[in-house]
């Protein structure tokens, strides 16, 4: 038995299409590969246009033949499946339009169906008419409805009319008229087709003798019935009383007949001027409602095709961000590692403003070249005294010692010193760091003396509890105009409203929202945002998911094309 494709999918735009293709399979027909959207949908609508006539061919839909693969002889078959009542086939060997009710074929005007063929009868329950094929005497038989009467062998020998079951005894005489005298000779008639041009044969025979009869018909307009010459057929239009008669009885007996009254003839055309204008006004409904359901397949496909659009680019740009190369922020230092820098840099800097110098201890340079001065003085008189060894110990005791002692070019030194061994790069600032802008075109950190200051320009430390270290960075990297935030595990970078809470989400899975909102953007007011023409994504999906649930159930439980045509219709209704 063949597939039914629709079982194997879900809910979603393949489900409708399955749907389609099981009705098509169901119905002998291929399934087609229409694309899974609502042009899609559409062109699967459309193709049932093309269901409603009967299958023509030697072999009914669903029927296997089976041949003889050297000679190619038909050698039996089967059903591939049962077709439904109501289905129609032209059985293009014998003619005949067959239609499918309960167990078989049967001749659409009521006669016989299929042709038995089989070396035993039938069932008796065969309708009068029906045909049986006897495969072990190639002899043809007709059911008259008590007993199988020979037609005829596979030699083609004759059979006789007259035999045929009929309703009443054959008449040779019709109304005077020879009918056996004139009737073609049925002699040689073996298949239907030759019935059928004796037939035919037969009624131009019996027309042409009943001309015959009456040669001398003819028709007469005056105000006066004609009185001489006139024979049974006879017609006279009355001038005086517009009536059409015709003559009835013999040229020396008879009377002149109505045979249609002038208001008659014009009340058929009263009704035939009302069946016009009923046409008319149908042709008009069935017009519009064509063109009401062109329009709205235009209209669904103009918003099928912008709304694809835009989830094409939008899944375009989540696959650009998914497929963004991590940033490495490593160069880069944490918020929390940047305040520990600026509170160490202050009181490193503190450090520096509390050292004071203190010069009591030390004497003037004017105090000590006077000391100088008055000891090479006194140096210089007691230079020959006795006690000059003496006293010059004395006077070298008395000297102060300056070893270790900061002088006023030291103190710049170490000031200097100081503030040079300031690192930002590893100075930790505690708690935060404040700036108040005095300036407002002032950049407050400015990354812009060249392009790789930008590099890994902030760092964090991931909130995990895991026993290793994640981070996350943002900045620049190595790629054109690039800016990104890089990361390596399962971090979450969002916006969390005080309210209404978690409203966007990137991670590495993607992008997720609880609403999405397509539209054009115009100046902000006192609410926030301002959108034009917007467009909620998922408000919009999930009508679109409505109908085609609809439009599903509308395609499984339609019987025919009316049925399918309105539920449908009414599916489509709220888009």
């Amino acid at each position: 038995m063949p597939v039914t494709p629709g079982v194997t999918y879900g809910e979603s735009f393949a489900g409708i299409i399955g749907a389609f293709n099981d009705v098509r399979v169901a119905n002998d027909t291929e399934a087609r590969l229409y694309p899974h959207n609502f042009a899609g949908i559409i062109k699967a609508v459309m193709d049932l246009r093309d269901w409603g006539t009967a299958r023509v061919d030697e072999y009914p839909q669903g029927w296997k033949v089976f041949t003889d693969p050297n000679t190619g002889e038909v050698t039996g078959g089967e059903w591939q499946f049962i077709p439904k009542d109501g289905e129609f086939w032209y059985d293009t060997r014998q003619g005949r339009l067959m239609v499918w009710c309960d167990d078989g074929f049967y001749q659409a005007n009521g006669a016989d169906g299929l042709t038995a063929v089989s070396e035993t009868s039938p069932d008796d329950r065969e309708v009068i008419g029906a045909q049986w094929w006897n495969t072990s005497n190639d002899s043809l038989y007709i059911w008259t409805g008590t007993s199988w009467s020979l037609l005829g062998t596979v030699q083609g020998s004759s059979w006789d009319i007259n035999g045929l079951g009929i309703d009443t005894s054959t008449t040779t005489e019709l109304n005077g008229l020879r009918v056996d005298t004139l009737l073609p000779d049925p002699a040689g008639i073996a298949n239907q087709s030759q019935l059928n041009n004796w037939d035919v044969n037969a009624l131009e025979a019996l027309d042409s003798a009943i001309l015959d009869m009456r040669p001398n018909a003819k028709l007469t307009s005056s105000d006066n019935a004609p009185a001489v010459g006139v024979i049974e057929g006879d017609l006279w239009f009355d001038n005086i009383t517009d009536d059409l008669k015709v003559w009835h009885g013999s040229e020396n007996g008879g009377s002149w007949l109505p045979c249609l009254s002038i208001d008659a003839q014009a009340q058929i055309d009263a009704l035939n001027a009302s069946v016009s204008t009923l046409t008319t006004n149908l042709n008009s409904e069935i017009a519009s409602t064509n063109a009401d359901i062109t329009s709205l397949q235009s209209t669904d496909s103009s918003n099928l095709s912008t709304t694809t659009g835009l989830i094409s680019a939008l899944t375009t740009r989540v696959t650009t961000l998914e497929n963004e190369p991590a940033v490495d922020l490593s160069p880069f230092e944490t918020e929390v590692d940047h305040d520990a820098d600026v509170l160490a840099i202050n009181a490193a800097i503190a450090v520096v403003d509390a050292k004071t110098f203190d010069p009591a201890p030390y004497a003037l340079t004017s105090s000590v070249n006077s000391e100088v001065t008055t000891l090479q003085t006194d140096i210089d008189t007691r230079a020959l005294a006795t006690t000059l060894t003496s006293e010059i110990a004395t006077v070298t005791a008395a000297i102060p010692d300056v070893t270790g002692k900061a002088d006023i070019t030291y103190v710049d030194s170490e000031i200097t010193s100081a503030i040079n061994a300031i690192d930002l790069s590893t100075t930790t600032i505690t708690d935060s760091v404040a700036v108040t802008k005095t300036d407002l075109s002032k950049t407050t950190l400015d990354f812009t003396g060249e392009n790789w200051y930008g590099n890994n320009a902030f760092k964090f430390k991931t909130n995990d509890n895991l026993a290793a270290n994640n981070y996350a960075t943002f900045g620049l990297t190595s790629d054109l105009w690039e800016y990104n935030w890089g990361f390596e595990e399962n971090e979450d970078f969002c916006w969390t409203h005080g309210t209404n809470g978690k409203v966007c989400s990137v991670n590495k899975n993607g992008v997720a929202a609880t609403e999405l909102t397509l539209g054009t953007f115009s100046t902000n007011d006192a609410n926030g945002v301002v959108i034009n023409n917007p467009v909620q994504v998922g408000t919009r999906l999930t009508t679109y998911q409505t109908a085609f649930e609809a439009m599903r159930t509308a395609i499984n439980s339609s019987t025919d094309y009316a049925t399918l045509k309105s539920g449908l219709l009414t599916a489509l209704a709220g888009i």
